[in-house]
């Protein structure tokens, strides 16, 4: 795992906020985030050899055996990376919150992990946005609609 994974904190019962949108940078970098969001999934099915009829060419049966490993190529492929987007979401929690993750896809994982959190400790979020709001400082010859816009959409 690159350097970039571990400068921020492994995600609490209280740090949601700051934690989320980290983690969704590092999942976006490994180019795994979509399956997180369910944009993309493992296939429901794993591809299966089938039997063909005897009568089928030897170009036929090449070109079912082509599209057999490339699906079963791609079926790999999805798990692999829902298994790293898994992999990289665990390893930037603290143990008390693998409560109900096992079995569960990228999506699964991220869902219930917002579904815990997101909507906590709203009033601390808010007084962190303050607290940077507070720190933000006008430097001379920046733009002054600039420094000021930064308040209003901040607020």
């Amino acid at each position: 795992m690159s350097a970039a994974t571990d400068d921020f904190a492994k995600l609490t019962h209280g740090n949601y906020h700051a934690w989320a949108p980290r983690m969704t940078a590092e999942l976006q970098r490994l180019g795994v985030w979509h399956f997180c969001t369910g944009d993309e999934s493992i296939p429901a099915e794993k591809p299966t050899a089938m039997s063909l009829p005897a009568n089928v060419t030897t170009s036929e049966k090449l070109t079912v055996e082509r599209n057999l490993s490339e699906a079963t190529r791609s079926y790999n492929d999805a798990c692999r990376r829902n298994d790293q987007a898994i992999g990289l979401i665990m390893t930037k929690i603290e143990l008390p919150e693998y409560k109900d993750l096992e079995n569960k896809s990228a999506k699964g994982v991220w869902d219930a992990l917002k579904a815990r959190h997101a909507d906590t400790h709203t009033g601390v979020a808010a007084f962190w946005t303050k607290v940077g709001m507070l720190q933000k400082k006008y430097t001379d010859g920046d733009d002054m609609n600039t420094h000021l816009t930064f308040f209003t959409m901040e607020n």
